[in-house]
């Protein structure tokens, strides 16, 4: 680990001494973000930590990896939605994730409780409205949680978090392209749905809130440490998931194939949620949902070369790939520089220091 952290500290080093004499851009501390920076060499965005970068390449892969094992598992064994077995590997990795931090205090795991209650009270409607509506349509609406959490940090966090009007235009784009894939679904929609669509759209308010509390406590002035979170809201998560578990008496496959994939969804589980809640403090609730629609175009392409033979629904379509270019764009927008001007200049004390985010970061227990 050590070893590990050395290099990633010699690559930001080599990348700052690349990206400095291209431009150089003075930020608040979340206006460019790391969708921006990701690509400081290719078109000059702007500066950033390589340390950041490389945890925002984790965040999107292993987010990519997880629902891929999930799916693998769901074609080979079909085990019953009702146990809500995906809620095992989510909560189990972030129990694991929570391991290598610190112990936590009493104060950090009542302010996590409140993440967690938010996070439950999410999957409980989404899975419902799911079981209601179907995949097709639930994959349209849960794309809302972009739009909501922008218009959530604008109703409670510091106009340091608020989206500018190009990011506004970029979130907007890709919740459009993200409904893309599953346009068809609309034809549909009706009366009896209806209860269904509610049930998954303020779930996904409730998630949305979920990452501007958590921005909140774990950003700047924030007390509570990333994974101080994962640990309590994994320990949280596992107790209401055994309780249901043992209400609903539902038996899981015993195959050890199953088990070794449900071992590999807790790895990757744990290192995505590691990511989350060491990035959504750094660079913000609102960039945090656009790479996780950046995750869902990539998820787009590795599911239809994996799953293709097995389900004609994952086959890439002209739809998907259409899917794919919108966001992309919305994500070019987003991550644009934010346009010169007095009114945009941040307070000296909010100017973006890549070299002390860099330290930040590193000194985060994991």
């Amino acid at each position: 680990l050590e070893a590990a952290c050395s290099s990633i500290e010699a690559f930001g080093a080599s990348l700052g001494r690349i990206c400095d004499p291209i431009v150089h851009v003075v930020n608040g501390p979340h206006p460019t973000y790391p969708l921006q920076t990701m690509s400081v060499c290719a078109i000059g965005g702007g500066r950033f930590a390589a340390d950041v970068a490389v945890w925002v390449a984790v965040f999107v892969l292993s987010g990519v990896a997880s629902p891929m094992l999930l799916t693998q598992a769901r074609y080979e064994f079909a085990p019953s939605s009702s146990t809500l077995w995906p809620l095992l590997p989510y909560y189990l990795g972030n129990v694991v994730a929570g391991a290598f931090g610190r112990p936590t205090t009493r104060s950090g795991v009542s302010q996590a409780s409140k993440l967690f209650g938010l996070d439950i009270a999410g999957q409980l409607l989404t899975n419902l409205g799911l079981i209601t509506i179907g995949p097709p349509l639930y994959s349209i609406f849960y794309k809302s949680i972009t739009v909501f959490t922008g218009l959530l940090s604008v109703i409670f966090l510091p106009p340091s978090s608020h989206p500018t009007k190009l990011q506004w235009a970029g979130m907007l784009v890709i919740t459009l392209g993200l409904s893309f894939g599953g346009a068809d679904a609309l034809t549909t929609f009706g009366a009896s749905e209806v209860s269904g669509v509610m049930l998954v759209v303020v779930g996904c308010l409730f998630f949305a809130g979920n990452a501007v509390a958590s921005e909140f406590l774990l950003g700047v002035g924030g007390t509570l440490r990333p994974m101080e979170a994962a640990w309590t809201v994994g320990v949280e998560g596992m107790i209401a998931w055994i309780l249901w578990t043992t209400i609903s008496r539902h038996a899981f496959p015993s195959s050890p194939f199953f088990w070794f994939l449900l071992v590999l969804m807790v790895a990757s589980n744990a290192v995505h949620q590691a990511a989350w809640f060491l990035l959504i403090g750094k660079v913000g609730a609102c960039t945090t949902a656009v790479l996780k629609a950046l995750q869902s175009v990539f998820l787009f392409i590795t599911a239809s070369v994996s799953f293709c033979y097995r389900d004609s629904m994952e086959c890439m379509t002209w739809a998907k790939a259409a899917s794919f270019a919108v966001v992309m764009t919305g994500v070019f927008l987003y991550s644009f520089p934010a346009a010169k001007g007095p009114a945009l200049e941040p307070r000296e004390e909010e100017r973006f220091a890549p070299e002390r985010l860099a330290r930040d970061v590193t000194a985060v227990p994991l």
